[in-house]
């Protein structure tokens, strides 16, 4: 992948249901969306934060950070980059 997030996120054909511009949106689950005019909305399905984030915080995080460490980690591998001692300051 390159490091997205999006409703298709991690769907094996996720990259090709969007380019061939299939919906992935669809009604909403994570809340009572009751009070709300709008029931439908792109969710991220079958997200797991412990493939990229310790479990001891995935608690202690919002949903929208885990997303973001979750695209961040998918770019810096697509992109080989290897962060370490003798580079970091000089990155980012």
């Amino acid at each position: 992948m390159w490091g997205w997030s999006s409703h298709r996120h991690r769907s094996p054909d996720g990259l090709e249901e969007c380019l061939r511009r299939k919906s992935g949106i669809g009604p909403l689950t994570r809340f009572d969306t009751h009070e709300f005019e709008t029931k439908i909305a792109g969710e991220v399905k079958g997200f797991d934060p412990a493939l990229y984030v310790d479990k001891k915080e995935i608690k202690k995080t919002d949903l929208f950070v885990q997303y973001a460490l979750a695209a961040t980690k998918e770019a810096l591998e697509d992109a080989q980059l290897r962060i370490t001692p003798e580079n970091c300051e000089h990155i980012g």
